[in-house]
């Protein structure tokens, strides 16, 4: 046992085997929280993001992220982690209206996608194009956002 100790100690960092894959118990708020419950408390947290977005997308992404969000923008490579999401976002200070075309909830009721249209001023240029959110629930039970993208349409053809 000391030899192989040694011999682990002694490769580098680049060369160690690295740990098994470890399967994390349920969620135990799940099953204690009626899915009702929380469809009513997701719906709340949505409707305070949309209030937050008109004011400012970047701020109201950041307000409610987890800390290993994903964000996804046309033409950046995507952000991984609130760290990353905060340099992408600085520049996103424009008005957003969101206009919800569906979402789903699992059964489980801790995570949840919604998508739809949003149109959206950000620097006197209005935009126009497509999202997909998708939303967890941690521990205590808040919705939080684990996935924010947005596709700009292009522009409608004039007459």
């Amino acid at each position: 046992m000391e030899n192989r100790a040694r011999r682990w100690h002694g490769k580098s960092a680049t060369t160690r085997i690295p740990p098994s894959l470890q399967l994390l118990p349920p969620d135990v708020t799940a099953g204690t929280q009626p899915q009702e419950n929380s469809r009513r408390s997701l719906q709340k947290a949505e409707r305070q993001f949309g209030e937050a977005a008109h004011n400012s997308i970047g701020k109201a992404i950041l307000d409610y992220a987890t800390d290993d969000i994903r964000v996804y923008r046309e033409k950046s490579f995507p952000a991984v982690g609130l760290a990353a999401a905060k340099l992408m976002l600085t520049s996103e200070d424009g008005s957003v209206t969101l206009e919800p075309g569906g979402s789903k909830m699992s059964r489980s009721g801790d995570l949840s996608y919604s998508y739809g249209n949003y149109s959206g001023e950000r620097a006197n240029v209005i935009e126009h194009g497509i999202y997909l959110m998708i939303w967890r629930a941690n521990m205590n039970g808040d919705w939080k956002l684990a996935l924010n993208l947005q596709k700009k349409l292009p522009p409608a053809a004039k007459p």
